[in-house]
Protein backbone atom coordinates (compact mmCIF):
# COMPACT_ATOMS: atom_id res chain seq x y z
CA UNK A 1 0.00 0.00 0.00
CA UNK A 2 2.81 2.41 0.88
CA UNK A 3 4.71 1.72 -2.34
CA UNK A 4 1.55 2.22 -4.39
CA UNK A 5 0.83 5.48 -2.54
CA UNK A 6 4.38 6.67 -3.24
CA UNK A 7 4.10 5.85 -6.95
CA UNK A 8 0.69 7.52 -7.26
CA UNK A 9 2.07 10.62 -5.51
CA UNK A 10 4.89 10.67 -8.06
CA UNK A 11 2.33 10.40 -10.89
CA UNK A 12 0.46 13.39 -9.42
CA UNK A 13 3.68 15.41 -9.26
CA UNK A 14 4.39 14.59 -12.91
CA UNK A 15 0.89 15.69 -13.89
CA UNK A 16 1.33 18.91 -11.90
CA UNK A 17 4.67 19.57 -13.61
CA UNK A 18 2.95 19.24 -16.98
CA UNK A 19 0.00 21.42 -15.92
CA UNK A 20 -2.20 18.39 -16.56
CA UNK A 21 -4.85 16.61 -14.51
CA UNK A 22 -6.19 13.08 -14.27
CA UNK A 23 -8.90 14.17 -16.72
CA UNK A 24 -6.13 14.30 -19.35
CA UNK A 25 -5.07 10.70 -18.69
CA UNK A 26 -6.39 8.09 -21.12
CA UNK A 27 -4.27 5.07 -20.22
CA UNK A 28 -2.78 3.68 -17.00
CA UNK A 29 -0.42 0.69 -16.93
CA UNK A 30 0.57 -1.13 -13.73
CA UNK A 31 3.48 -3.56 -13.60
CA UNK A 32 3.67 -5.74 -10.48
CA UNK A 33 3.60 -9.33 -9.30
CA UNK A 34 2.30 -8.12 -5.95
CA UNK A 35 -1.30 -8.25 -4.77
CA UNK A 36 -3.09 -5.58 -6.78
CA UNK A 37 -6.67 -6.24 -5.64
CA UNK A 38 -6.13 -4.76 -2.18
CA UNK A 39 -4.84 -1.42 -3.49
CA UNK A 40 -6.63 -1.09 -6.83
CA UNK A 41 -9.77 0.73 -5.70
CA UNK A 42 -8.55 2.75 -2.70
CA UNK A 43 -4.98 3.37 -3.86
CA UNK A 44 -5.25 3.77 -7.61
CA UNK A 45 -8.79 4.13 -9.01
CA UNK A 46 -9.97 6.51 -6.28
CA UNK A 47 -7.06 8.86 -7.00
CA UNK A 48 -7.54 8.68 -10.78
CA UNK A 49 -10.87 10.51 -10.57
CA UNK A 50 -12.28 11.10 -14.05
CA UNK A 51 -9.62 8.86 -15.62
CA UNK A 52 -10.90 5.80 -13.71
CA UNK A 53 -13.50 4.83 -16.35
CA UNK A 54 -10.61 4.21 -18.77
CA UNK A 55 -9.52 1.40 -16.46
CA UNK A 56 -6.11 0.06 -15.61
CA UNK A 57 -3.99 -2.31 -17.67
CA UNK A 58 -2.31 -4.71 -15.25
CA UNK A 59 0.79 -6.50 -16.44
CA UNK A 60 1.44 -9.37 -14.04
CA UNK A 61 5.19 -9.10 -14.30
CA UNK A 62 8.15 -7.55 -12.61
CA UNK A 63 8.38 -3.85 -13.46
CA UNK A 64 10.61 -3.03 -16.42
CA UNK A 65 12.81 -0.96 -14.08
CA UNK A 66 15.06 -3.29 -12.09
CA UNK A 67 14.66 -3.11 -8.31
CA UNK A 68 11.05 -1.87 -8.24
CA UNK A 69 8.11 -3.85 -6.85
CA UNK A 70 5.50 -1.75 -8.64
CA UNK A 71 5.65 0.65 -11.55
CA UNK A 72 2.79 2.74 -12.85
CA UNK A 73 2.92 4.71 -16.05
CA UNK A 74 0.27 7.01 -17.43
CA UNK A 75 -0.35 8.75 -20.71
CA UNK A 76 -2.90 10.95 -22.34
CA UNK A 77 -3.52 10.85 -26.06
CA UNK A 78 -5.95 12.64 -28.32
CA UNK A 79 -6.17 9.72 -30.71
CA UNK A 80 -4.63 6.30 -30.73
CA UNK A 81 -4.33 4.22 -33.87
CA UNK A 82 -3.53 0.54 -33.54
CA UNK A 83 -2.34 -1.44 -36.51
CA UNK A 84 -3.05 -5.14 -36.30
CA UNK A 85 -1.33 -7.52 -38.60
Amino acid sequence: REKTADVMAAMQRHLDDLAATWADVTSVQVYTTGELQAVLEPGILALMGTAAPHGVHWFYSRPPVEGLDIEIDIRGTWREVRLLG
